[in-house]
């Protein structure tokens, strides 16, 4: 690391690294950003794996921040949840916010940082906010910016939404009356920064409103693929299609049922030919797994480090969301990979893509299974819409 430079802090709910999930790949392309200018210390609040700090890691230190943290229990989090306007001034009834019981860790960092060096602080994530105040205290000249990736009061709705369609009323009341707490926080809480990002222009639109100074979006990246794809939708027997995501995510979980209990029965009375479904994803509950399993059709992959050989192995990626918030990194993965996509209204939210060009669009299950066909039967258009999602990534979302 170049002493001469300026120190910056990223506070992040997880470490940053190039190849997991969403928020650990925008953590990553922050640290890749302050680091071109500065000498980065990264303050993890999530336990991580040392070991996945290598040699070569882009920060001049990496904190762990979890100690001193309070997190309430039932009682507080029910209170919280039935009067949500009480979040407003005790942060600890507030779901899954990060609530500093002891400034100690923020202390003994400033005696190691030193009062004067710190010129920017990122704070990665809404529900970090009073940690990221609490961090700014001892640098008060340092830039502080808010990263709130998606519109956290707006995805906790959608997601209420669907875990009700999935016949879960208890988990959907809790993610309701979590959206009204968040929405609350969003309006009053987050006039102080310098910068407040998101990753999509509809969520900055919709707090456009709301006096916040130099809001923006900023696009979620991912950087460009080690091998590149230049195979189309293939000619093999066997069709082959591929879902990613993480599977403790209730969207996704809709998805997979979606694909499962509505696209399937269609597919096995329109197409001839022979295929698969490949559902690569983590942490899945023991009822998708064992619905998943159940199905002749289905090639599940729990425990992919990597993504690159299942986007080689398919002809066609879905992305059938109902619901969630931001951007869609699986989409994104997936042009970035040169594949043909046939994705919902959701799942290409936040994307300046247009059906026919980048994609192929669907909502319901028999538009799906349309989409599909069209794309097996037609190799021309299936690699005009594959280029054009790959060029859309590479102007748009790569990461230098």
């Amino acid at each position: 690391m170049n002493a001469s430079k300026d120190v910056a802090i990223l506070l992040t709910p997880v470490l940053p690294l190039p190849d997991r999930s969403g928020r650990a790949l925008r953590a990553w392309d922050w640290l890749l950003e302050l680091s071109r200018s500065h000498q980065v210390h990264v303050l993890v609040t999530e336990g991580f794996d040392a070991q996945d700090i290598g040699p070569n890691y882009p920060a001049a230190g990496v904190w762990p921040m979890s100690d001193g943290m309070f997190h309430p229990n039932r009682l507080l989090r029910l209170v919280g949840l039935l009067f949500p306007p009480n979040g407003l001034f005790f942060r600890g009834l507030v779901v899954d916010w990060w609530y500093p019981q002891s400034h100690a860790p923020v202390r003994a960092l400033a005696a190691k940082l030193g009062h004067e060096s710190v010129k920017r602080i990122v704070v990665f994530r809404f529900y970090l906010h009073d940690v990221g105040r609490a961090v700014a205290s001892p640098f008060p000249d340092a830039r502080l910016e808010l990263d709130m990736d998606d519109l956290e009061s707006a995805t906790r709705l959608s997601v209420a939404r669907c875990l009700a369609r999935m016949g879960r009323p208890k988990e959907a009341l809790r993610s309701l009356l979590a959206a009204v707490q968040y929405a609350l926080l969003e309006r009053f809480i987050v006039k102080g920064y310098a910068a407040v990002w998101l990753a999509a222009k509809e969520d900055a639109k919709r707090l456009s409103d709301s006096g916040i100074p130099n809001l923006g979006a900023r696009p979620n990246r991912l950087a460009c693929p080690r091998h590149s794809l230049d195979q189309g939708v293939g000619q093999a027997a066997t069709a082959r299609f591929l879902f990613v995501g993480s599977l403790d995510y209730p969207p996704n979980q809709e998805a997979v049922l979606y694909l499962l209990n509505e696209i399937q029965p269609i597919l096995e009375q329109c197409l001839a030919r022979p295929w698969t479904f490949r559902v690569v994803g983590r942490r899945a509950p023991k009822d998708l797994v064992r619905r998943i399993e159940a199905s002749d059709r289905v090639e599940f992959f729990p425990d992919a480090d990597h993504v690159a050989d299942h986007y080689a192995h398919a002809d066609v990626v879905l992305v059938p969301l109902l619901a969630g918030g931001g951007t869609k990194l699986k989409t994104i993965e997936a042009f970035a990979h040169r594949r043909a996509v046939v994705s919902s209204r959701e799942g290409v939210r936040g994307l300046a893509v247009e059906s026919g060009v980048h994609y192929l669009h669907a909502q319901t299950a028999s538009e799906f299974a349309q989409a599909i066909a069209q794309l097996l039967h037609d190799s021309a258009l299936a690699d005009r819409v594959s280029r054009a999602g790959q060029a859309y990534y590479s102007q748009h979302h790569r990461l230098a």
